[in-house]
């Protein structure tokens, strides 16, 4: 049926409009100007792919201390240091940090971070309550890497606490040995989680030594073992300090816990005997402290926190 002029007209429009969808980009005509980006798009135009979120999930997480002067004077010069949440590893960032009170951020050689409040002066049997709250992305990069992480040798040697030269430990890591490295440390996983008795959480960090002496030991001296075994085969290893499957944001002092990690096939894996996990899932461990160092033990640094200041008495709530 022939056309009359203006069904004509109609149709060459939409013809037009197909051809500039599915054509290429045009360059706009001298009086037109593209749509700034911060636009909302018009029907029909081009519009941008999203970028893809980074993999991993954002916790906010809470915990505080009460400092408590139990002397009947004034309190003066009192010191409070806490950990604070690793900056950057290999499944953590750490997007947001603050608290209640002044405070200087420390950070050592191993990238342990401490929050030190000096605290202004406490009224006798005054407390002060110290309240830390932090964003954190988990879970960030699984993938393997073929850089190294910095100073990876630092690792390798044995350490306080993580005694890889114990001939006993050198021994056992023998047996334990396989062809490929992920399976030596799934025989290292299995062992320590089979053998060694889980005791009740202790303050005092015992070592690698003393749990494979004794056959028990907490989640730390669990941890400590196996990395022991992983550097008595000459795969670095770390022992870690931080929580475990936080339920609320949070965080409770029974959630406080010790894993180790392996560099092993161009990665950290998780090792964790104590909740019998191998390489699960990042994105449930939060790391506040890096332990297994080549140095001399330094003071509170198992703990969760250190003071200073005759007659202060500090709790994590």
């Amino acid at each position: 049926m022939p056309l009359n002029g203006a069904s004509a007209t109609r149709v060459a429009a939409a013809l037009a409009a197909l051809l500039g969808l599915v054509g290429c980009a045009q360059t706009p005509p001298p009086d037109q100007t593209q749509t700034p980006a911060s636009e909302p798009t018009r029907a029909g135009a081009p519009t941008r792919t999203p970028l893809a979120s980074p993999p991993g999930v954002t916790r906010h997480i809470r915990y505080q201390l009460t400092a408590h002067n139990t002397r009947a004077q004034v309190l003066e010069g009192a010191v409070v240091e806490v950990f604070a949440p690793l900056e950057h590893t290999a499944s953590q960032r750490t997007l947001d940090l603050t608290a209640s009170q002044p405070y200087s951020l420390q950070e050592d050689a191993w990238g342990n971070r401490t929050l030190r409040f000096a605290l202004a002066p406490l009224a006798p049997y005054g407390s002060r309550l110290i309240r830390i709250q932090a964003a954190l992305r988990l879970g960030v990069d699984p993938s393997p890497t073929t850089e190294p992480p910095p100073q990876l040798a630092r690792y390798f040697a044995p350490a306080p606490g993580v005694e890889s030269d114990d001939p006993a430990i050198r021994v056992l890591a023998v047996q334990l040995r396989a062809q490929d490295p992920l399976e030596s440390l799934r025989h290292i996983q299995h062992w320590v989680a089979e053998h060694i008795r889980a005791d009740a959480y202790l303050r005092d960090s015992r070592g690698a030594r003393y749990a494979l002496t004794t056959r028990r030991g907490d989640c730390t001296e669990q941890a400590a073992l196996a990395a022991a075994l992983a550097r008595a085969l000459g795969l670095p290893a770390r022992v870690m300090a931080g929580y475990a499957d936080p339920a609320t944001p949070d965080l409770r002092r029974e959630d406080y816990h010790n894993w180790a990690e392996v560099w092993a096939e161009h990665r950290w894996v998780r090792l964790d005997p104590n909740k019998q996990r191998f390489d699960h899932q990042a994105d449930g461990y939060l790391a506040l402290r890096i332990l297994g160092r080549g140095a001399s033990p330094e003071p509170g640094l198992v703990q969760r926190f250190a003071v200073q200041g005759d007659g202060l008495r500090v709790a994590m709530n």
